[in-house]
């Protein structure tokens, strides 16, 4: 059986030599794209070597500067539980164990899923297992296993599974196609779930709490609500909250998970920095090697309608 770097490797290697030698005069940007992610995401796979992460290691994150609390007590009920998950690159759990991408708990002869629009295989995002999932998180019934696939392609197209954990034969993912964005599939990476308490983003805030809000919004963003690949709590922004109304039955949707492109960023490091990371790392940053539109993706659930559909949302309007 393949490792999940190899995969990664062969794959990367295909989009890159879809179209070595040829004619740049016909070549599409779409190709240009693929070609050039491939060879970024060949780069950071080298780089990531030297950036392994042991799997009984941990990730904290430090204490926020200032106590939203004592400014605004109000925001007390309005907590919420978010389980930051530290996606780091190292030897890949079993398949039912929580991950970013690599070889989830699919069922030998169970169909994969295919893009109806590009008719080629989703790509594993993210599976959680229930005893790494913040409270209240919402599982089918009988069921221990939250599994998210998306087309690798823009706009995504997310699919969510629930499932009992079993026993029985595990499929490998088919490879990616030649037409998926490389950059929109993860790298397999462990996970190191870690709970953290949540407030709500000041522009969801009645204007009566927003007001009571130290230092402007800028600060209480960066002290309320987590950035990075995290289950529950409240979704990211960047400005503005994004549209999140199911298409089908138009009612809100509740929050699944944000899937992001780096863990912290320029403005945000010195509040969600792991302490066990004195450097400001890419290999630590970024282990995923996403570039997702916007920075990040909120993926919601309509709980309302047959099958539970999901939405994946733009952290920034683009």
């Amino acid at each position: 059986m393949r490792s999940r770097r190899e995969f990664l490797v062969g794959s990367t290697a295909l989009a890159a030599g879809c179209w070595k030698g040829a004619n740049p005069s016909f070549r599409t940007v779409e190709e240009l794209r693929i070609q050039s992610a491939a060879e970024e995401r060949a780069a950071h796979l080298r780089m990531l070597e030297g950036f392994r992460v042991a799997a009984d290691a941990t990730r904290t994150t430090p204490k926020p500067g200032k106590d939203l609390l004592a400014d605004v007590p109000q925001l007390k009920p309005l907590g919420k539980v978010a389980v930051r998950l530290h996606p780091r690159f190292g030897e890949e759990p079993g398949p039912t164990r929580s991950k970013l991408g690599g070889r989830f708990a699919w069922p030998a002869g169970e169909p994969w899923p295919v893009s109806e629009q590009f008719g080629i295989p989703l790509v594993p995002v993210l599976q959680l297992a229930a005893d790494d999932a913040p409270p209240g998180f919402p599982f089918a019934e009988h069921t221990d296993l939250f599994q998210l696939l998306w087309t690798p392609r823009e706009p995504l197209k997310p699919q969510a599974v629930w499932r009992k954990r079993g026993t029985g034969p595990v499929a490998d993912p088919p490879p990616p196609s030649p037409i998926a964005f490389p950059d929109l599939v993860p790298v397999p990476c462990r996970v190191f779930p870690e709970r953290v308490m949540e407030y709500p983003p000041p522009e969801v805030l009645p204007s009566t709490l927003r007001d009571q809000l130290p230092e402007g919004s800028g600060t209480a963003s960066r002290l309320s609500v987590c950035p990075g690949t995290k289950v529950g709590g409240y979704p990211w922004w960047r400005g503005e909250p994004g549209k999140t109304a199911c298409e089908t039955c138009k009612w809100p949707m509740d929050f699944l998970a944000g899937i992001a492109s780096a863990e912290w960023t320029e403005t945000t490091r010195d509040r969600w920095k792991p302490t066990e990371e004195p450097k400001d790392e890419t290999g630590f940053r970024e282990a995923a090697g996403l570039k997702l539109p916007g920075g990040a993706v909120n993926v919601f659930v309509c709980r309302r309608c047959v099958g539970w559909p999901v939405r994946a949302v733009t952290a920034e309007k683009t």
